[in-house]
């Protein structure tokens, strides 16, 4: 933030000085013998002012293009981190895209609290929280913490993603899927947190079109994508 204020006061004194001069300009104009030159040096300061200001605006949009590199640098080693922690057995060549915090919204008091993966090829959710195994007057007095695969689907099998904004304030983010094919469940209902239910949106849209093949760093082939579907 200092480099953006020192760019932002050299601007401000600048302009203090270019006003100065178009302001001497225009009472030094009145005399026909200055006119040509006064507004001629007035232009010129305007232009330069000009420069300068495009040239400010280039600094800092150059600062914010480096602070959201650095964001999503770190953005993708926690989600790297988050995966690597988990019981997963990933397949060797998947790609994990994104992951979020997220409660399971199932029947009665059987919600899940864990995280939601999207990969390249699946959508998995691992339940990870501590869970009463022993109550006395509906107070836990043990836990136990419980990590495990409870949703699990290929790509393919997500025949709709639905997010929305719910709460009060509308500031809860939840997603709906629907699911075809063989998964174990035909639906369900995520409250992610942290993250915008619209972006996962698209996000998922994009793995099913394949729109981030391109985000690889080496392209697999048909044979390759045939064979992480398969899970072999």
């Amino acid at each position: 933030m200092a480099a953006l204020e020192r760019e932002s006061s050299a601007l401000t004194n600048r302009v203090t000085q270019v006003t100065y001069q178009g302001n001497y300009a225009l009472t030094h104009a009145t005399m026909p013998a200055n006119a040509d030159k006064e507004l001629s040096d007035g232009e010129k300061a305007v232009d330069a002012l000009t420069n300068e200001a495009d040239a400010a605006a280039k600094t800092i949009r150059g600062m914010f293009d480096k602070f959201q590199t650095d964001l999503n640098a770190l953005e993708t080693q926690k989600m790297l981190e988050r995966a690597q922690q988990s019981k997963i057995a990933w397949l060797p060549g998947e790609a994990v895209v994104g992951v979020v915090p997220a409660k399971w919204d199932r029947s009665g008091d059987d919600d899940a609290q864990g995280y939601l993966y999207l990969t390249d090829l699946r959508l998995v959710f691992e339940q990870d929280e501590e869970v009463a195994t022993k109550k006395v007057f509906f107070i836990a007095t043990e836990k136990k913490r419980v990590q495990q695969v409870a949703l699990e689907t290929q790509v393919d099998e997500i025949e709709n993603t639905q997010a929305s904004k719910r709460g009060v304030f509308g500031n809860e983010d939840h997603l709906d899927f629907t699911f075809g094919g063989s998964a174990n469940v035909r639906s369900a209902h995520f409250h992610i947190n942290g993250q915008d239910a619209n972006e996962w949106q698209g996000m998922v849209q994009r793995v099913k079109t394949g729109g981030m093949e391109s985000t690889r760093v080496t392209a697999l082939s048909d044979a390759e994508k045939q064979r992480l579907k398969n899970g072999h």
